[in-house]
């Protein structure tokens, strides 16, 4: 692999991860329900009802499996796997995803803790009252607070992503011998079994997780270059993305949907990377760092924000079509701009705490 194709995909990992939590909070940004009613049983909010679908449900949906690919790609890359090292990488993961995966729950519970106690007749979002808790329950806020229904979400419910993360890296050694023996049959048979979205009846062990993580250990493991490998194939990859994209939106609502969302989130992530590839400046700059290092903070923080505002907004702003798009909009810029400020005061007064709110990055 040559440096320079070494660096350019390492410049594309740091500059794509603000633009994929930004698709994260837009996926959370998408309320389907305005006084009560169905949006999609109505026809009241035309506008809302397609940019929104478009961008959190189909565009915007590759953000999370591009996110496994690039932690695959990362946890293999330039180092041949042995057990020592694996062991240097768990260690290093204890800081980067178990510290603030604790950190951030252990807050949204303290937090759902104190609305519920001054502000209860507001805000309850768990199974029962914290105060209620044993300490089953609180086990369960840290893994499955829903584990009596089909949500499979910790208390703060974005982290499911870091969840299934560290569940997939305690797999790594299986699936470096996956990857590496079986090759390329290995990542199809599990895509495969993604694509029929096939369920695993464990919480935290998922198959969209296993799949695009062994996809982007593929590269590192097999000594791949994926800029050298997409960088040609940008017309290609440009038009099946865009006919996937157009026959997502047709198929809305219909049997066939989940198949193709799916097959446009694996051709997606190959047309960013080409596009990418076409679009990459030369050199990174300061900002470009200090983006890719606030890009965790915003996605542990902005769930709970987001729902407080668009729940306020949409209370107190008239219901007019154009007012709900805006609003569509403007939370999440509202939220993401909250959490820069946040973000930067703290990278800048109190470094130390880096080490729990974003595993010192």
């Amino acid at each position: 692999m040559a440096l320079e194709d070494d660096l350019r995909q390492l410049e594309i990992i740091s500059i794509i991860r603000f633009p994929l939590i930004i698709g994260v909070v837009f996926i959370h940004a998408h309320f389907t329900e305005v006084d009560g009613i169905n949006i999609y049983q109505t026809n009241l909010y035309p506008s809302y009802t397609f940019i929104s679908m478009l961008l959190s449900d189909v565009l915007a949906r590759i953000a999370v499996p591009f996110f496994f690919f690039i932690s695959g790609f990362l946890f293999f890359y330039k180092k041949s796997f042995s057990f020592n090292v694996f062991r240097y990488k768990l260690l290093k993961r204890i800081r980067t995803l178990l510290v603030p995966y604790l950190f951030w729950n252990l807050i949204v519970l303290l937090f759902y803790f104190f609305c519920q106690y001054f502000f209860s007749l507001y805000i309850s979002n768990t199974t029962k009252v914290i105060s209620d808790f044993g300490w089953t329950d609180f086990l369960a806020s840290f893994w499955d607070i829903h584990k009596d229904s089909n949500s499979e979400y910790p208390i703060c419910f974005q982290l499911w992503f870091i969840r299934d993360l560290i569940v997939t890296i305690i797999f790594a050694p299986l699936i470096y011998f996956f990857v590496k023996y079986i090759f390329k049959i290995g990542i199809v048979l599990i895509g495969l079994c993604w694509f029929l979205d096939y369920k695993i009846p464990f919480c935290g062990l998922s198959i969209a997780a296993m799949f695009f993580f062994s996809l982007g250990a593929y590269f590192s493991i097999h000594k791949l270059s994926f800029v050298k490998v997409v960088e040609s194939k940008f017309i290609g990859f440009s038009f099946l993305y865009l006919f996937l994209v157009c026959l997502a939106i047709y198929l809305d609502q219909t049997a066939y949907y989940g198949y193709v969302q799916r097959l446009s989130i694996l051709v997606g992530i190959f047309f960013l990377l080409t596009l990418l590839t076409k679009l990459l400046p030369k050199m990174k700059n300061q900002t470009e760092s200090f983006f890719a290092g606030a890009a965790f903070f915003i996605y542990a923080f902005h769930a709970i924000p987001l729902s407080i505002i668009i729940k306020y907004l949409l209370k107190i702003c008239p219901k007019y079509d154009l007012v709900i798009l805006i609003l569509y909009f403007l939370c999440p810029f509202i939220v993401v701009v909250i959490g820069l400020v946040i973000y930067y005061l703290i990278y800048k007064k109190i470094p130390q705490l880096l080490f729990l709110v974003s595993g010192g990055r």
